[in-house]
C-alpha cells in the first residue's frame, strides 16, 4: 500500500467493497495493516463525508449513504453515455 492519506482511504475503501460489508477499527486496521490510529482519523474524514457510516449498536463501519448515491449516479452516467 502507497504510504499516501488518498491510496490509504482507497484501500480502507475497496476493504468494504471487496472483502466485507461492516468492520470494527482494529479489525480493519489489522487487515490493513495500519495503526488504528491513522485508521481512525482515516475513517473519521470519510464518515464526516457521509462517505462511511457507524452502525450505533455495533460501532462497526459500514458503507454510507454518499457512497451509494455517487455510486448510482455514476452507474446512471455510464448507462446514458
Amino acid at each position: 500500500m502507497n504510504n499516501n492519506s488518498i491510496s490509504k482511504a482507497f484501500a480502507v475503501l475497496r476493504a468494504f467493497i471487496d472483502e466485507q460489508p461492516q468492520w470494527g477499527v482494529n479489525e480493519l486496521a489489522r487487515y490493513l495493516q495500519l495503526p488504528p490510529s491513522t485508521l481512525h482519523r482515516i475513517l473519521t474524514v470519510l464518515r464526516d463525508e457521509n462517505i462511511l457510516s457507524v452502525d450505533e449498536q455495533t460501532k462497526r463501519y459500514k458503507i454510507g449513504t454518499e457512497l451509494i448515491r455517487l455510486s448510482t449516479k455514476n452507474i446512471k452516467n455510464n448507462r446514458e453515455g
